[in-house]
């Protein structure tokens, strides 16, 4: 019988020898395309191995219709969606709004947020609130519900606004008597995060110069007042006999307070007892976070280089010499993004633009600073972290560079004048005034939108959910306190 011949058996082993090792092999290439496809990995139309992406999309305001390279998805924003890794041009539509666009460029197998795209309505509401003298100033609380006005500087009596209102009324309320001076002149410097209380500065004239302030000559006071209640007021027993060159609240808390005087003595006060600790000597400019933390700048005995110092709880630390012989040349920021600790610092001199990430940790194990970004500016003139942490601006002679601490790169831009004023609108987007006229642009420039007049960047103000955007906008020789919907009129 055959199956008993030896050359069959031998003929039938080496069959069946095959066939198990190509069945094997396709079972690994099976595998291996399990594999790939669950970590998004999939065979394209031309035979190469492609690697999806995930983007995420949101919008202000949500329930927008979303095109990707021109179709029209199921889900509108906000939204999930699978891509294959490469470049997508994104259109989100809602009617009433400007179309928002965008091209991406998106990595295989990681995830891209764009829950930043903001939308602004074709025809914004706008409604005049009040009407004011061209001296009012305003200022806002940090959680954006609270705004105040002060009509002029002479005057005790502000309005305040609560922009959480259906219908945004003014109420008007007193300065505390304690306050109160014969031709003083006050102004709100800073908001407390308790969203109540406010540093206020009154400007007292000499004697000699009568009822007719002049800060040249007059005398500052400082105060903790509450804004919204009836707390007694709180003096701030700075040194009568120093300029002061900028004070402002330690943690954004009314229980300390930082002064810089003109003798450039970086002086620590607690409100309360009036008690004082000397933070630095020779500081020429500083920026704070959080109770403990100050990083200055100060100048070197030879004058012709700036230390740039942290102090951990007046624990010094140094991060870099410049060299730099101006005293005003240096500018400063810290703040924490993504758990790293962020030290920003930039000298015009030097013409450099310095992110260090996690220097204190490093000084404190004894190793060098890493150092994220070195960029190239000209005549740095301010730097400002965006709201998220996650942006740093620094304008500059050649116009605006802005650093992306998640990305890792740098975008820049130019400036359409020497007197543009730059500032933040929130995480992603940056505000500019040229001619009065306020812009907003995204981070990367795209999507720019002239919003409103205003009278300067300082009265370009939002409400909590940057549903309205309030202004001071000059008409007529005076101010009108305006709003101007950021939703359609259909959404409003």
């Amino acid at each position: 019988m055959e199956f008993l011949d030896p050359r069959y058996k031998k003929r039938h082993n080496r069959l069946l020898f095959v066939g198990y090792a190509l069945l094997s092999i396709l079972i690994a290439f099976l595998a291996s395309l399990f594999v790939l496809e669950a970590n998004g990995f999939y065979l394209g139309s031309d035979g190469t191995i492609v690697q999806n992406s995930i983007l995420q999309v949101d919008s202000h305001p949500g329930n927008a219709r979303v095109f990707i390279n021109g179709i029209l998805e199921d889900s509108r924003t906000d939204a999930r969606y699978v891509l294959p890794e490469g470049r997508h041009f994104v259109e989100i539509q809602r009617n009433g709004y400007e179309p928002w666009q965008k091209e991406f460029n998106l990595e295989g197998g990681k995830v891209f947020f764009a829950q930043y795209p903001f939308l602004y309505p074709e025809e914004p509401v706008e409604t005049t609130i009040e009407s004011y003298r061209v001296e009012a100033t305003l200022s806002q609380t940090p959680d954006r519900r609270w705004l105040a006005v002060l009509p002029e500087p002479t005057s005790r009596i502000y309005d305040l606004y609560d922009l959480n209102e259906d219908v945004v009324q003014k109420e008007e309320r007193l300065l505390p008597p304690e306050l109160a001076s014969t031709g003083a002149s006050y102004s709100v410097l800073e908001w407390s995060t308790d969203n109540r209380h406010a540093l206020v500065e009154v400007l007292a004239p000499s004697e000699e110069e009568g009822v007719d302030v002049d800060e040249d000559t007059a005398s500052p006071e400082y105060w903790i007042v509450d804004m919204r209640g009836n707390d007694d007021p709180l003096p701030v027993d700075v040194d009568p006999n120093k300029e002061v060159l900028e004070i402002q609240l330690v943690d954004g808390d009314t229980e300390f307070v930082l002064v810089h005087y003109a003798d450039m003595q970086l002086v620590r006060y607690e409100v309360e007892d009036g008690s004082s600790t000397v933070v630095g000597l020779r500081v020429q400019a500083f920026a704070s976070h959080g109770e403990n933390i100050v990083f200055y700048a100060v100048q070197d005995s030879s004058e012709q280089q700036v230390r740039i110092i942290i102090s951990d709880d007046l624990e010094e630390y140094e991060l870099v010499v410049l060299e730099s012989d101006d005293p005003g040349d240096v500018r400063l920021d810290v703040a924490r993004f993504d758990g790293d600790w962020l030290y920003v610092v930039g000298a015009s001199g030097e013409e450099r633009l310095r992110v260090y990430q996690n220097p204190l940790q490093a000084a404190q194990e004894d190793e060098e600073p890493r150092l994220a970004s070195n960029l190239a500016v000209n005549g740095l003139s301010d730097i400002s972290f965006s709201a998220n942490t996650r942006f740093i601006f620094g304008v500059h002679d050649g116009g605006l560079v802005i650093y992306d601490a998640e990305d890792k790169r740098p975008y820049r831009f130019t400036q359409a004048s020497d007197n543009q004023e730059f500032a933040w609108m929130d995480g992603h987007r940056v505000m500019t005034v040229h001619n009065n006229n306020l812009t907003i642009t995204e981070f990367d420039g795209f999507n720019s939108k002239v919003l409103s007049e205003v009278r300067d960047i300082d009265s370009a103000l939002f409400d909590q959910n940057y549903d309205f955007f309030y202004s001071l906008r000059p008409v007529d020789e005076q101010l009108d306190l305006v709003s101007t919907s950021l939703l359609s009129e259909g959404d409003l």
